[in-house]
Parts: structure tokens; sequence; C-alpha cells
């Protein structure tokens, strides 16, 4: 018996190392598998958010693509007075830069400057403090004044930027 112990193969004998070249075989091909598989489905990815056509309620919240701005003219500041709701008044200082058209140069609303101090300064007296303090109403006061300074004839103006704004 004693012979046949020894002749017998041992049940938990290791298996034979592996050599190492096959071992790098390995890492690269799956290194390369890993990265084409990235690689193509980002590809693929990318192929479809192509083809995808976003609801028109996602799509409305897209942030423009930003451009270059055009001349920008500051005016001097506004200070105007107005009534509160309990009818005390309040002082307001407001400092506007008119942002021109791409192409137009500042001297294309210099003769206009009085005439839109004039109708800015009518809007502001005649908005109720409350109004002009609350931050929802800062895109309607732009909007407005950009109207007026279009009914006026100041044409290349792209968008008004309030640069300062003081109550008291």
């Amino acid at each position: 018996m004693a012979d046949e112990k020894s002749k017998a193969p041992p049940a938990a004998a290791a298996p034979p190392a592996p050599k190492k070249t096959g071992t790098i075989i390995g890492i690269v091909v799956s290194a390369v598998l890993s990265t084409g598989g990235a690689f193509g489905g980002a590809k693929l990815g990318i192929a479809s958010a192509a083809g995808h056509k976003e609801p028109e309620h996602e799509a409305a919240h897209t942030i423009p693509t930003v451009r270059a701005p055009g001349v920008t003219v500051p005016l001097e500041p506004f200070l105007v007075t107005t009534s509160d709701a309990t009818g005390k008044q309040r002082a307001i200082k407001l400092t506007l830069a008119l942002e021109l058209r791409a192409q137009e140069k500042d001297e294309a609303i210099k003769p206009f400057v009085p005439r839109m101090r004039d109708s800015a300064l009518s809007y502001l007296r005649a908005l109720p403090y409350e109004e002009a303090t609350n931050n929802q109403h800062v895109e309607k006061m732009r909007e407005e004044l950009l109207e007026r300074f279009t009914k006026l004839g100041a044409l290349s103006i792209e968008q008004i930027l309030i640069t300062d704004f003081v109550t008291q």
C-alpha cells in the first residue's frame, strides 16, 4: 500500500504557474476590449442623442449660446423717489448700461441719450416701490425700458443692463 500512495497523483496539487507572456497578453487584450467598448458606447450614445429630440418643455430651458457683447454705453445714474404701499417716499438710485448690437458704434445712440433719460425717469417715478425692488420684476423693467428706448428711435440697443441698484 505504501507503493500505491506514492504512485497516486496528489489530490490538492497546485496547477502549474501560468507563463508571464500569457498573463501580459490577457491584460492587454482585456484593456483593448474595455477601451473599445467604452469608445463604441460613447459613440453610440452621441449618435442616439443626435437623433433624439427633446420635448418642448425641456427645450425651453436650454442655455443660449453666449455671444460676444457689442459696445456697452453706460448712462449717468438715475436718482428717483417713489412711494411705497404706505405712501412714504423712498429713494432709488439706478445705473443703466446700454449694450449695442454687434457692429454698432456708440455714436449711434448719443443723440438719443437725453430722450432715453427722460423716458426712464418717467417710467421709474411711476413705478411703485414694491414693484421696483421686487427681483422678479427686474426682467420686466429691462424689457419696458428697451421698448421705450426703441420707440424713441434708439434702434441699435441689443439689451439693457442694470449695473447699480440702491434703495433706501
